[in-house]
């Protein structure tokens, strides 16, 4: 191998691996982004049950 192909192996396998790594790192990103939204969900729907629970209490008072 010439110095040169050499260097081309070299640069590809490091745009193969920036490559790898950059979608790892979106796959984290999205991972995130759904845990983040479950948890806003999850807070939703706590807040939903309370504020339900409490007109349930309030609509039996006289």
């Amino acid at each position: 191998m010439t110095s040169e192909s050499v260097g081309v192996d070299r640069r590809r396998h490091r745009q193969k691996e920036l490559e790898h790594r950059e979608r790892i790192l979106r796959e984290r990103e999205v991972e995130l982004r759904f845990r983040e939204m479950e948890t806003k969900i999850h807070a939703t729907d706590a807040a939903f049950d309370q504020t339900v629970k409490h007109q349930l209490e309030n609509s039996h008072k006289p």
